[in-house]
């Protein structure tokens, strides 16, 4: 039996206060004592002077309204208090139970002498009812049968006596196939049933643990002794299904599961640690953004749980939230997990007697008692685990479960036993801080192991691809498996929508691909809206928006053939009785048109100015083939191949059954439409997003951008030397996006608001690029090409011979390597005009920390500040395989040594070095 104060939801702590004062004086007046003072009154704890009007002795006590489990330092700090004060007794009249600590301190109280023993009195709930019903404020709860329910059981439940502004009330729960369904009420001082409809709505409104019961199950109408019985239908319990198929949308079969080792032996070693008593806790999450593989990954735990070694110690039952349409699911899941575990023999009880008799305490009921003892003795552990436990806060109608289920969690926490809970709970959905949600995950945040999951490793990502391989009875080539690995990120739910959508791809066409196309998450969605007429997109969203829906609302909105044909498309899932959609992401897509915000993390293979270079020879109506793109930009078909791949990647161009033609969205393809189309595509790359978290750094290394280009692909694998290849391939397409600056020492964040207009393409008179077809030599040395460009800039027009005159040929091929001059005849409008209010120096500066041989150069000289130019020349030759004399290789690594240097410890801004005097017609230094 248990008492409670119930008042309005909308009452303030002091009434809550004054509704235990009033019980608590009548009943120091049957005892003869009278009140004295209240010493303080702070919400539902009430401090009385009681003194007796015989003995006069003097009583202090204290009043506890409370629901939870009362700690020890309740009882310390009276007993300090009437120590103090040098009172007679204390007294505590409580009506929550004495928590774990407090029980052993009453014990230890118990065993002092009997003057001592006497100074302190605690009326737990149990000795306050029997002292009210000694005191004749109550009678004993009334003997009255259950009405006939239907084909369903009913059975009576445990008595709670309720204290409200409308009476005092014994209030006994009714089960319905062993759950709490109904109550009946009756007056507590002289036991007649309560059948006053509007007496009893008026209870049902209190905050009252009972309050999500049905209150009128023996109302009575004027005309009729007992009115209509209601029938109470059992809550079907759906346990956590797993696809039948590899291409299934729900949860993964344990077959097909892969990765999350790690995680799967926490959550064991946990439920181990529990079973041989070396932890306290007894509640565990597995939490992760939606599509992350929460559910499969508690499929596979079950599965788990089966093996030899397991299957005596650990059984696991995992139930589906989104089947909850009742309050009494959290309850009735945790009979048929008990139940089924008697069925697989698991445990030895007779599963006709389980029944949860205790609403307010589940646990504490008498045969759930007698399961746990038997799980205690035996050393083995039951696992409840709650799947999408988020939806019990997602719709109103379902906030009443959502207490039932805290209850359950608080009281498995204080109990300790054998029986473990779990719940999977979606990390990426917003829970408001006055939604009860968001305070029981904070009040379990102590007694709770956390167990989260993010992206999957590159090994995971391999694993799975081999089982898709399995399911095609092929082989994937090799670039196929990277680009989807790079796609996919880690994330499960996209590695998994990449597999069925080139599945489905190679199911309907022929042959093989040779190369993965764009594959955002807008676009595969976008292909299964594009798998629904009109009619059927509308009943989509009309389950989208009601998610998760009462199977017979949708076929009467939709009708059985709509319903089967959304099934057949594998659009719609079904858990019990209720319908969703086949993802949490999809259902979002539906309704908003959003799509998870998904950095992107793919690493060209190719220089900036191939990409134009390709790019500009693309139209939308002409589509050319690898050969004929080969032959207009003078490379050869696979770095053409490879290039393609990149401008699909980047939304550039598209691959179709005639050729390569320019993507849809792109409005021509000239240079500067190309570059803002990268720009935009590189602003949501995870390394700029990386770079730019970070606080107060201002220049960034190579080795920061390795970092975090490793951080932001976990799913990538590389060797060191590639790792620093991307790198600096990537911090050069971020220089030319706009979005990264060069430095002497490696990077700076800068957004200079467009592309940088230095990375365009330059072409000659027959529209053909020059392309330089040797490594750069250190032909002219840095000052002589910025003396040619500052007078390239100043003079009128002007001819080969006229810079020849000047010394300025060497420095002339220089500035076209740089792409600062268009052609080898210069001309004043062949000088970027966009270049215009910006000194030479710069200008040659950042051209120099573009060409990849000084970037190499630089690296070397920093890592080896006395190399020699013999041996800078040596290098070079030897890794172009070229051959070469001395003298040669030294002219030439001296004078790359010298631009080196000067990228190196000079500044953009500094003054240029000195030109020295010419010397004959060479400008080699």
């Amino acid at each position: 039996m248990r008492i409670e104060i119930a008042a309005l939801p909308s009452a303030s702590t002091t009434t809550k206060g004054r509704l235990l004062e009033r019980l608590a004086a009548e009943f120091l007046m049957v005892q003869n004592y009278e009140v004295v003072e209240n010493v303080r009154t702070t919400g539902a704890e009430l401090d009385l002077l009681c003194r007796h009007k015989r003995s006069n002795r003097s009583v202090y006590v204290e009043c506890k309204a409370h629901r939870d489990s009362l700690s020890v330092n309740v009882l310390k700090n009276l007993l300090g208090t009437v120590e103090l004060h040098d009172y007679a007794e204390g007294w505590l009249i409580s009506t929550g139970m004495l928590g774990r600590d407090a029980k052993g301190f009453l014990a230890q109280w118990e065993s002092k002498p009997q003057a001592k023993r006497e100074k302190l009195s605690i009326y737990s709930p149990d000795l306050l009812i029997d002292a009210l019903i000694q005191a004749n404020l109550v009678i004993h709860p009334p003997y009255s049968a259950l009405h006939p329910n239907g084909d369903v059981q009913t059975t009576p439940g445990d008595w709670t006596l309720l204290v409200t502004e409308y009476g005092r009330f014994w209030v006994q729960t009714i089960l319905a196939s062993g759950v709490p369904a109904a109550v009946q009420v009756f007056a507590a001082e002289d036991g007649k049933p309560i059948t006053d409809l509007v007496l009893l709505r008026r209870l049902k409104g209190t905050d009252s643990s009972l309050a999500s019961l049905d209150f009128e199950y023996r109302a009575v109408r004027e005309e009729v002794e007992y009115g209509q019985i209601r029938e109470y239908r059992p809550q079907t319990v759906i346990q956590v299904e797993h696809g039948v198929s590899w291409d299934d949308y729900r949860p993964s079969r344990p077959s097909d599961f892969v990765g999350r080792k790690s995680e799967q032996d926490k959550i064991l070693r946990l439920l181990e640690a529990i079973r041989v008593g070396k932890t306290n806790t007894r509640v565990f999450s597995v939490t992760g953004d939606s599509g992350m593989g929460k559910s499969s990954l508690i499929a596979k735990l079950r599965e788990r749980s089966k093996y030899a070694r397991n299957r005596n110690k650990f059984f696991l039952f995992a139930v589906d939230v989104r089947a909850a349409t009742k309050p009494n699911y959290v309850l009735s899941s945790l009979l048929a997990c008990i139940r089924q575990a008697c069925d697989d023999g698991f445990i030895e009880f007779d599963k006709s007697k389980l029944e949860v008799s205790d609403y307010a305490e589940p646990l504490a009921s008498k045969s759930i008692q007698e399961v746990l003892g038997w799980l205690r003795r035996h050393g083995r552990i039951i696992c409840l685990i709650f799947d999408q436990f988020e939806e019990l806060y997602a719709k109103e109608e379902l906030f009443s479960l959502f207490r039932e289920a805290e209850r359950l969690f608080l009281s498995t926490a204080s109990i300790q036993n054998n029986l473990v809970l779990g719940f999977a709970w979606r990390t990426d959905c917003t829970v408001q801080q006055n939604h009860p949600a968001y305070h029981l995950w904070h009040r379990l945040s102590n007694f709770r192991y956390d167990v989260s999951i993010g992206q999957l490793r590159h090994s995971e990502v391999v694993r799975a691809i081999g089982i898709f391989e399995k399911e095609l009875s092929d082989r994937l080539p090799p670039t196929i498996q990277r680009q989807i690995i790079e796609n996919s990120r880690g994330y499960p739910w996209l590695l998994k929508k990449l597999c069925i959508h080139l599945y489905r791809t190679l199911s309907h066409g022929t042959g093989r691909p040779n190369a993965v196309e764009t594959l955002d998450v807008k676009s595969l969605f976008d292909d299964d809206k594009k798998m629904l007429n009109d009619q059927e997109l509308k009943h989509l969203k009309y389950i989208a928006k009601h998610a998760p829906v009462e199977l017979h609302e949708v076929l009467e909105f939709v009708g059985r053939d709509a319903f089967t044909r959304l099934q057949d498309k594998r659009m719609i899932v079904r858990s019990g009785d209720r319908i969703n959609l086949y993802w949490d992401l999809f259902r979002d897509y539906i309704l908003t048109g959003n799509v998870p915000s998904i950095p992107f993390t793919y690493v060209s293979s190719s220089s900036i100015q191939t990409l134009l270079d390709v790019a500009e020879e693309l139209s939308h109506g002409s589509p050319q083939s690898f050969d004929e793109l080969s032959n207009l930009v003078g490379l050869s078909a696979g770095t053409v191949q490879n290039t393609v791949h990149d401008l699909v990647m980047y939304g550039v161009v598209r691959e179709s059954d005639k050729g390569i033609l320019l993507h849809p969205d792109m409005v021509s393809a000239s240079r500067d439409m190309i570059l803002d189309r990268i720009r935009l595509v590189l602003k949501n790359h995870a390394l700029y997003l990386a770079l730019s978290s970070f606080q107060n750094v201002r220049v960034f290394n190579i080795d920061d951008l390795v970092g975090a280009l490793k951080r932001s692909n976990p799913t990538a694998q590389h060797r060191s030397r590639t790792w620093m290849s991307y790198a600096d391939r990537m911090g050069q397409w971020l220089c030319a996006a706009g979005l990264l600056e060069l430095d002497p020492n490696g990077w700076i964040m800068r957004d200079l608001g467009t592309p940088d207009s230095l990375y365009t393409t330059h072409r000659g008179r027959n529209g053909r690029r020059l392309r330089p077809r040797k490594a750069f030599q250190g032909e002219a040395p840095p000052e002589r090409v910025i003396a040619c460009l500052d007078w390239l800039r100043s003079a009128p027009e002007t001819t080969l011979s006229e810079a020849r005159k000047k010394g300025y040929r060497n420095a002339l091929s220089v500035l076209v390597r740089f792409g600062l001059v268009q052609t080898n005849i210069p001309t004043r409008d062949s000088i970027r005009r966009t270049q215009a209010g910006v000194a030479s120096q710069p200008l040659v500066w950042k051209a120099a920390w573009r060409d990849p041989t000084l970037r190499q150069i630089s690296t070397w000289l920093r890592e080896q500040p006395s190399i020699s130019g013999l041996e800078i020349g040596k290098r070079l030759l030897e890794h172009r395989g070229e051959l070469s004399t001395d003298a040669s290789a030294s002219r030439s690594g001296n004078g790359l040594r010298r631009w080196a240097n000067w990228m190196i410890a000079g500044d953009e801004h500094a003054p240029p070095p000195p030109i020295p005097q010419r010397r004959g017609r060479t400008e080699h230094v």
